[in-house]
């Protein structure tokens, strides 16, 4: 999230990683608890946290973000996206990209416009990391069922049914990122 100081830098550290060592940063879509660690204060100043990373987001989905296109969280924009666009660490990418390594976005529509969701393949295995198209385990039985914070309730059905549907059929395995 953004604006909190819980110790996630120091558990990142202790599980043996280092902010250098991160050179990309995929970001499904830009609501705060999505990118709140994508920065941090620095002598009172928001700096980008991963700063050998590269921060790739969608078109639609920055325009969303500049635009206040998050309801009720003020300052997102300028706290935890714009401290990686002005130090040069950003890049647009297309809604389909294909990022190489068996990494390939797809559009996911529906929870915010240019929502993207990630497929992983390696060693003949597939997994989707959803973003936010799907926010609660019983949304798997239910796709029907809508989340609050959905920009479009129907966009986010359809998005939902056809994206579950595709994991299905390649038996990919889901990593719900609102999952338990």
């Amino acid at each position: 999230w953004n604006e909190q100081s819980w110790p996630f830098l120091e558990r990142f550290a202790e599980a043996g990683f280092t902010t250098d060592g991160i050179d990309t940063v995929v970001h499904t879509h830009l609501h705060a608890d999505h990118v709140g660690w994508a920065t941090h204060l620095d002598g009172g100043t928001w700096v980008p946290t991963f700063r050998g990373a590269r921060h790739l987001y969608t078109e639609r989905g920055l325009e969303y973000c500049r635009a206040a296109g998050n309801p009720g969280i003020a300052g997102v924009y300028d706290d935890s996206v714009a401290p990686v666009v002005d130090a040069g660490l950003a890049d647009i990418v297309a809604e389909d990209a294909d990022l190489g390594d068996g990494l390939r976005l797809e559009a996911s529509d529906g929870h915010t416009p240019g929502h993207v969701s990630l497929w992983v393949e390696s060693a003949g295995e597939t997994a989707l990391v959803t973003g936010d198209f799907i926010h609660h385990p019983a949304q798997l039985a239910r796709p029907e069922w809508a989340e609050v914070g959905d920009h479009d309730e129907g966009e986010a059905r359809a998005t939902r049914a056809r994206m579950l549907a595709r994991a299905a059929d390649t038996g990919a395995l889901v990593i719900g990122t609102h999952f338990p």
